[in-house]
């Protein structure tokens, strides 16, 4: 056979296998089930390291962005709402960026609520150990009170989406519950 007759579909079975390795690193990862609270330790905005189990016994969401990225700028708004709605029954949202540049000045200008930590290489690290190896923004992380990960999602959460999701539980001591599961999915359009 002439070697240009094969040429063409040479080049179509290697674009589809680079498809499909791209969609299988694409789709997001179950979290690690060995990433311990204990380990994890950020600096906070005054400068003082801050383990995360600090807000052990809570529901924590744990939500990784950046400054610079729209689609996580545009989801502070619900988190504000929900850290006000349900924070005093057992849910604490999170922001972990990846540098300190702005950050004061959006948490000033948004009235950010709940704490933001910086992390710098060591959050992106603590993102991929969650399972978003290819540290996509915004990225979250739900946390349950005993500290094991119970969901994670890559790109903005919408209002009705989250909401709807978040229900304060009966038992006190549970704090609220996620009824989540694991967004396994391609990458989506909200993300940075």
């Amino acid at each position: 056979m002439n070697m240009k007759k094969l040429l063409p579909y040479a080049a179509a079975l290697l674009a589809g296998l680079a498809g499909y390795a791209l969609l299988q690193a694409l789709r997001e990862q179950p979290p690690a089930a060995d990433v311990a609270l204990t380990r994890l330790e950020f600096t906070d905005l005054d400068g003082n390291r801050k383990p995360l189990t600090a807000w052990q016994g809570k529901l924590i969401l744990l939500n990784f962005w950046a400054t610079w990225c729209p689609p996580c700028r545009e989801e502070i708004p619900l988190f504000i709402s929900l850290q006000e709605r349900y924070g005093a029954q057992g849910l604490q949202i999170i922001g972990a960026i990846d540098r300190g540049e702005a950050v004061t000045r959006v948490r000033d200008e948004m009235g950010v609520n709940y704490p933001l930590l910086l992390g710098g290489e060591e959050a992106l690290s603590t993102m991929r150990l969650y399972g978003n190896a290819l540290g996509v923004l915004p990225y979250s992380v739900v946390i349950d009170p005993q500290g094991r990960t119970v969901a994670s999602k890559t790109g903005a959460y919408r209002p009705a989406e989250l909401e709807n999701q978040i229900l304060p539980s009966q038992a006190a001591t549970a704090g609220p519950f996620l009824n989540l599961a694991p967004n396994f999915g391609e990458l989506p359009k909200n993300a940075c």
